[in-house]
Parts: C-alpha cells; sequence; structure tokens
C-alpha cells in the first residue's frame, strides 16, 4: 500500500508528458496513459510519431516501379481512349524495363 501511496503522489506530483505535444498529462487520465486526449493519440497513430525509427540505406542505385491499368480485353470501348492493349507485351516491356517492381 506504501508503494501504491508513493507511485500515486509521483504521478500527481510529476505528471508525464503528452508523446505528442509535450503538455502534462490530466491526473484524471489512466495511469499509463501516454497521450493526454483522445485527438492525441489518433495523431500520433497516423503521423507514427511515436513509432520506431527505420533506418535507411540509400547507398544503392534508386528503385524504379511501374503501374499498369490497362482495360480488359475485349472492353477498351469503354474507355476515351478507346485502343486495345497487348497484354503480352505489356507485361514483357513491364518485367525488361522495371525489375524493381510493378
Amino acid at each position: 500500500m506504501i508503494g501504491r501511496r508513493r507511485r500515486l503522489s509521483q504521478l500527481l506530483l510529476f505528471p508525464s508528458p503528452c508523446a505528442w505535444c509535450g503538455k502534462p498529462i490530466p491526473p484524471e487520465k489512466r495511469g499509463d496513459s501516454k497521450f493526454c486526449g483522445k485527438r492525441h493519440r489518433q495523431a500520433s497513430w497516423r503521423w507514427r510519431v511515436d513509432g520506431p525509427d527505420l533506418e535507411v540505406d540509400a547507398t544503392g542505385p534508386p528503385m524504379r516501379f511501374a503501374y499498369a491499368d490497362p482495360p480488359y480485353p475485349g472492353l477498351a470501348n469503354y474507355y476515351p481512349e478507346r485502343e486495345e492493349v497487348d497484354h503480352a507485351s505489356l507485361v514483357d516491356r513491364l518485367v525488361a524495363e522495371f525489375r524493381d517492381g510493378w
């Protein structure tokens, strides 16, 4: 019981700061709270502020990716271009020019 009182008094005297804004967390919040409110918790999740720091190794050549969204065979008339696409040659070109991904 004494340890619990000491921990409670430390929380009330020295409240931990919010991980988003740095202001003290209000005493009515849970003891394990990292944020002062719902908005800051959600913002931290969206912007990944409190997440792990990832090391980036950018010493290699830049990667190239492609995105292709051709119409299904026989349905090109639904699109403004109205041109059929040779899917086999498109895939061959993507494989040859964009080895990192497509």
